[in-house]
């Protein structure tokens, strides 16, 4: 039977030929603005749940850590409380991380949407009765280093 499984992942996996490339659009500057808002949604959403169930998970495990400190036997100590309140402390935490993650390529991505744009930007002309400003459209290559 697990020959039989193997052989059939195999197949099926040699079958498939992964990623197409031919045909692949490259992406544009709006494209670039669509992805970085829709991350720092997603930044957003991760870091204020992350910060809400490291809030409610440390209330959680320190109202039951004082009353596992005694050691008579005479404290009404719920450790099940205690496991449940790290565990949501240490999900808020992997939820923070995830966020911070969501915030950097949030923001990659809008500088890729902003490297090259076209502006218009004030220049200085020369004429007869004197030095006049004048908008004019240029455009815009940001070099990150």
């Amino acid at each position: 039977m697990k020959i039989a499984l193997l052989v059939l992942i195999l197949a099926v996996s040699g079958l498939c030929n992964g990623q197409s490339v031919t045909g692949v659009n490259p992406l544009t500057k709006e494209d670039y603005l669509q992805k970085s808002k829709n991350q720092k949604v997603a930044y957003l959403v991760t870091g204020s749940a992350g910060i809400l169930l490291m809030i409610v998970g440390g209330v959680m495990s320190l109202s039951e850590f004082g009353d596992g400190l005694d050691f008579t036997g005479t404290a009404d100590y719920n450790r099940k409380k205690q496991k449940t309140g790290d565990a949501l402390l240490y999900t808020g935490i992997g939820l923070g991380a995830v966020s911070i993650a969501f915030n950097i390529t949030s923001r990659k991505n809008k500088k890729r949407a902003a490297a090259l744009s076209i502006n218009s930007n004030y220049r200085l002309f020369q004429n007869q009765k004197g030095i006049t400003t004048r908008r004019m459209p240029a455009l815009s290559i940001t070099i990150p280093l």
